[in-house]
């Protein structure tokens, strides 16, 4: 049996939203802002994943991204949870500024890519779209096109 091939296109990977434009105002992230007040959702993600990988390289990159991306997003007072795929690039750019492409994705990126698509597949939260994969959808956004090519090399 064959396995049905992953498109390296980004904008393959997203679901009916394609850009921020297109979700409904009613489900964009800063509808949210109240329902998230207080609330470490990034430590909710690491618990969820540690059940299944608990290696300690994996706690510490994870950790390391997750300090990484929640300091970034308090500096655009916003929650970390709710991130625009403009704040996505702004972030990412920030990274690839301070080390390789390849140790930006493995090291950063993905797990702000992985915290995303578990917030969107989970009910308890009200994510209908992932700004990472919209970011890299977007051509005009060098950094998060730089990260995704990496990705799908």
């Amino acid at each position: 049996m064959s396995q049905k091939a992953i498109s390296p296109d980004a904008k393959n990977r997203l679901g009916v939203y394609k850009k921020i434009e297109d979700v409904p105002e009613r489900y964009r992230f800063s509808q949210y802002e109240d329902a998230y007040a207080g609330r470490d959702v990034w430590s909710e993600f690491v618990s969820y994943k540690t059940k299944t990988y608990d290696s300690k390289s994996y706690i510490e990159r994870v950790t390391r991204a997750g300090k990484s991306w929640k300091e970034f997003m308090q500096i655009q007072q916003r929650k970390h949870a709710l991130a625009t795929p403009e704040q996505i690039e702004m972030w990412t750019a920030g990274v690839l500024s301070d080390c390789k492409t390849r140790t930006a994705y493995e090291h950063y990126w993905v797990y702000v890519e992985h915290f995303y698509d578990w917030l969107v597949n989970h009910t308890d939260h009200p994510h209908v779209y992932n700004p990472v994969h919209m970011a890299a959808a977007d051509e005009s956004n060098q950094a998060s096109q730089t990260i995704w090519e990496q990705k799908t090399q």
